[in-house]
């Protein structure tokens, strides 16, 4: 969320009661991230970034920020954000010893359609789904690849997503790795099974 504060008499109340603001939404039950940032080019601009658990939190802070003493201090100010979905599958691999019978399986299942191989997926044919996430399909890439269905993650900041994951335990199968034109991309494996990331 970009906040833009212009100068006039709630400037210095709303840089005063910024870092309260900050701390009380850190302290929510659903949040798991809130950052401030000042740009460096504008100092009437604040980009905000807020992460929640669910729908539901996210809902519950807007309206304690609503109720609250920074609500009316910045009321004024211009607010332009971007909501996004905490968890969303960008690209779904699917690793199988006969690729093209899986693919027409969904095309007759389901109504779409995949392309020709692509070789920066590692040959995998693919189907671009309504709400943007790609499903991938292709064979194993060497003798001991075994078949797998793979999600790979959207997130942020994949550097950062990283090490959370391997913090919590995962084992890093493929640190992030470029694919041009295409964004970043990270394996991990845990609880037995494979996990990706990706960013855009």
């Amino acid at each position: 969320m970009l906040l833009e504060q212009r100068p006039g008499r709630d400037f210095n109340s709303v840089i005063a009661a910024l870092p309260t603001h900050i701390d009380l939404s850190r302290q929510e039950e659903g949040c798991l991230k809130f950052e401030v940032t000042q740009s460096a080019e504008d100092k009437n601009i604040f980009d905000v970034y807020e992460k929640f658990v669910d729908e539901a939190a996210f809902q519950c802070h807007r309206k304690r920020v609503r109720d609250s003493a920074w609500g009316r201090i910045s009321a004024n100010a211009k607010r332009d954000y971007e909501v996004r979905e905490t968890m969303k599958v960008h690209y779904l691999e699917i690793v199988s010893e006969d690729a093209d019978a899986v693919c027409k399986a969904y095309e007759d299942a389901h109504g779409v359609r995949f392309g020709d191989p692509d070789e920066l997926l590692g040959g995998a044919r693919t189907s671009t789904l309504a709400d943007g996430s790609i499903v991938g399909v292709r064979g194993p890439l060497r003798s001991t690849e075994t078949p797998v269905v793979r999600p790979y993650w959207l997130v942020e900041d994949i550097d950062h997503a990283v090490a959370d994951v391997e913090a919590a335990g995962a084992k890093i199968a493929m640190p992030p790795m470029e694919i041009p034109g295409k964004g970043r991309f990270a394996i991990y494996l845990l609880g037995g099974n494979d996990h990706g990331l990706w960013q855009l």
